[in-house]
């Protein structure tokens, strides 16, 4: 199934053209946040408010980990599930994906939107990254964000294929998302059991050092000064749609 959502079609700009990959996540990010504005409904307010606190705690996280560097994570936590930003656009009910989301296993997710719609975000959000041209290992981290396994299953079918980086980032995200769950007394996620091993292989870290990472949790005016830079971004992109339309 293909979606055409405005402003998608002209942001396909030959990102890794402009040379330093940090370049390229940065312009990757804000061409996504111009796509998807957060005026554009509720859903995509809230999926903006959720992604940015997650890069953010990603940043802070990096650091301990020492396999991804700080603005990597950042911008694969802000850009893996921007596919869920199409279907907020294409989809009146999606939102509803939203609480799914927040609970339930990535995998279990992705089953239910391929049941609704016949894709879903890991596949939408994978098209978009090959579109933008962003560089292919971050394209493969969001397309098998939950499903290390699989991904390395592929790229042994694919010798041509950049394995490090994409399982790195991969693995963060899993790990982001078991950090996050315990912070906030979710206690470990339904699936940690099948790819914690891996997750910890892949990023050398230890059960005690996930430990020190829930504690570490960072303060409330960090938290704060990432939720002001969202809401300047959010008023900016209104701007923007407004100029658009007049």
């Amino acid at each position: 199934r293909s979606f055409h959502v405005t402003g998608v079609q002209t942001c396909a700009l030959p990102i890794s053209v402009l040379g330093l990959r940090r370049t390229a996540n940065l312009v990757g990010a804000l061409v996504i946040r111009r796509a998807f504005p957060s005026s554009l409904n509720p859903g995509m307010a809230r999926f903006w408010r959720d992604s940015s606190r997650d890069a953010q705690a990603a940043a802070d996280l990096a650091p301990a980990v020492r396999r991804i560097e700080a603005d990597e994570a950042r911008t694969f936590s802000l850009l893996r599930r921007c596919g869920m930003a199409v279907l907020l656009a294409r989809f009146r009910d999606y939102e509803d994906m939203l609480d799914l989301a927040a609970t339930a296993p990535g995998e279990q997710v992705l089953q239910v939107e391929n049941g609704r719609y016949g894709t879903n975000h890991a596949e939408v959000g994978h098209a978009l990254a090959l579109r933008w041209m962003l560089p292919g290992d971050l394209a493969a981290a969001i397309r098998w964000q939950y499903v290390p396994e699989d991904f390395v299953a592929a790229g042994e079918a694919d010798p041509g294929a950049s394995h490090g980086s994409s399982l790195s980032m991969i693995c963060f995200g899993l790990l982001l998302d078991q950090v996050l769950a315990l912070r906030s007394g979710g206690g470990i996620l339904r699936d940690w059991s099948r790819y914690e091993a891996r997750v910890l292989d892949c990023l050398a870290v230890t059960p005690d050092s996930i430990v020190e990472m829930i504690r570490h949790e960072p303060d409330d005016a960090c938290m704060e000064a990432e939720a002001e830079r969202d809401r300047k971004s959010t008023r900016l992109n209104s701007s923007h749609v407004k100029r658009s339309r007049m």
